[in-house]
């Protein structure tokens, strides 16, 4: 049985700002099923600045967004953050 998406998404922006303190403004970009389609594949992009700031004319002039991944297993777990490139 497959975990729901809208959970999913929340555990997905939950685990990389658990693990990337400085990030801020959160964006979904991306979502898929797993192969097995059981799980989600969950791309979200963010802003990172130095000791958790960022300015807002920074912001506002496109400061570069980062993007990772999340993998989510069919239990609503994450199991695994990659580097996402955008082209």
């Amino acid at each position: 049985m497959s975990v729901a998406l809208k959970p999913a998404v929340s555990t997905a922006i939950d685990y990389v700002q658990s693990l990337i303190s400085n990030a801020r403004d959160f964006r979904l970009e991306e979502v898929e099923q797993t192969t097995n389609g059981l799980g989600w594949l969950i791309t979200v992009s963010f802003l990172q600045g130095e000791n958790g700031e960022i300015h807002p004319a920074v912001a506002f002039i496109g400061a570069k967004r980062q993007y990772k991944q999340v993998e989510i297993d069919n239990t609503g777990r994450p199991i695994a953050m990659r580097i996402r490139k955008i082209e």
